[in-house]
């Protein structure tokens, strides 16, 4: 039995759909915007105080609304939108639960139609939410790219054992000959994963002050989507 002081068991589950064309899966755009569909495992709480349970809902209920509001964000800003499923094939699991923020596969894997996106504790926030959801769309990390030493300086020393995977080129990334983003939500800040937290793993290689990561859409991530949806 989990009490309500456990992360609840909180689910969204959403069909992906592109506006114009096929999109993941070859599924149809709707005509208009759709919303997503929540889902709750209230039954993990039988047995739990009734003000426990009250507590673990507002809970559950408070983080529904923030992966909504995340969603219905990446819905304004491109051609992309999330639908409840209604028994399709491929679609996406969004939970909380133990661990950290993670993604199950970049975009859909062949083998399995589920890619699931994983908020643990400290990832139910605007930006970590829609970073990961753009994962499940297909795109990897922007300091990944295959062109990205022009750009950034990498320093290894300074990454957290277990962590440098997270930093190595994608050679499949698809940049959509799309200038490289320094402000890209998909891009990690200066400090991301560092062992001494005073010192960068990643050192911009432009002129100035140059911020790195974001916790918004930049332009270039609505273009590349747009683009990868193939809605431009």
């Amino acid at each position: 039995m989990v009490t309500w002081a456990d992360m609840a068991a909180v689910w969204l589950v959403v069909v992906v759909m592109a506006a114009q064309g096929k999109g993941v899966g070859g599924l149809r755009a709707p005509q208009s915007p759709t919303t997503t569909g929540p889902g709750q495992d209230w039954g993990e709480f039988e047995g739990t105080p009734p003000e426990s349970q009250h507590r673990a809902a507002r809970h559950a209920n408070n983080i529904v609304k923030k992966v909504k509001a995340a969603l219905r964000n990446i819905q304004q800003n491109t051609c992309v939108n999330f639908t409840a499923r209604a028994g399709e094939a491929r679609y996406l699991q969004i939970r909380t639960g133990s661990g950290k923020c993670w993604t199950s596969a970049l975009g859909y894997p062949s083998s399995d139609g589920k890619v699931i996106v994983n908020l643990g504790k400290g990832c139910v926030y605007p930006g970590k939410i829609k970073h990961e959801v753009l994962h499940a769309l297909g795109f990897p990390h922007e300091h990944s790219r295959p062109d990205r030493d022009q750009h950034i300086t990498v320093v290894w020393s300074n990454i957290r054992d277990g962590s440098k995977a997270q930093f190595q080129k994608n050679w499949k990334f698809p940049t959509l000959a799309v200038p490289y983003d320094y402000h890209s939500i998909m891009h990690y800040g200066r400090r991301t994963f560092a062992k001494n937290s005073s010192q960068p793993t990643l050192i911009a290689k432009a002129e100035g002050d140059v911020k790195m990561g974001n916790k918004e859409l930049s332009w270039r991530d609505k273009r590349k989507i747009n683009m990868f949806y193939g809605c431009l």
